[in-house]
């Protein structure tokens, strides 16, 4: 995520659009680093760009628009740039997704690993089993080697194969396959290369 002093582009806020409706689903509450990004969201429903990628266009547009910087204007003659004004001290909303939000879940998936250890390390190397290329989402994990007790551990599995290298994240969302979590999209990842990643402690 963007720090505070730096502002989003619309690449970026996309990762972070996408990485919450991967993390919070439909009926969640994401929260966002820039309010700029939450105002785009806000403007379209949360459920519809869950669900409908023609609201991932507008949203993507809109982002466009708000986050794409301007073009310089043709300066004129002995016409220096203004200075640019101090950066404003973190809002209370950012506060909010710093204690709440990456750092929290980061912990969160931390703590899942340690406690499902055994079940992580299955699903590290189920990935690393997989070809080269290969797409997946979280669904593939657990067709491969079972439904863990906590269903985070299959969020803290794929977490580890993105940090150790074993998958790279791609643009596309696809519709889970179980009934049950239609309102629920996954993001798709592709197996890249790391032999022996899955070895490392967990």
């Amino acid at each position: 995520m963007p720090t505070p002093a730096e502002s989003p582009t619309p690449a970026s806020a996309w990762e972070e659009i996408v990485r919450q409706i991967s993390s919070v689903g439909t009926y969640g509450r994401p929260l966002f680093s820039d309010p700029t990004i939450a105002e785009a969201v806000t403007s379209i429903r949360w459920s519809a760009i869950c669900r409908d990628s023609a609201a991932h266009r507008t949203l993507r547009r809109l982002l466009t628009q708000r986050l794409q910087p301007p073009k310089t204007a043709r300066e004129e003659p002995n016409l220096r740039p203004p200075a640019p004004s101090p950066s404003p001290a973190p809002s209370n909303r950012e506060t909010q997704t710093d204690l709440f939000g990456e750092k929290a879940k980061n912990a969160g998936i931390a703590a899942v690993a340690e406690s499902h250890r055994a079940w992580v390390q299955r699903g590290l190397h189920g990935i690393e089993a997989m070809p080269l290329w290969t797409r997946l989402t979280g669904e593939n994990v657990t067709e491969t080697i079972g439904v863990p007790a906590n269903f985070r551990a299959v969020g803290a599995v794929i977490n580890l194969a993105f940090r150790r290298g074993l998958i790279r994240r791609t643009d596309a969302l696809s519709r889970p396959r179980d009934p049950k979590k239609c309102g629920h999209l996954n993001l798709v990842w592709r197996r890249a290369s790391a032999t022996g990643a899955a070895r490392e402690a967990v």
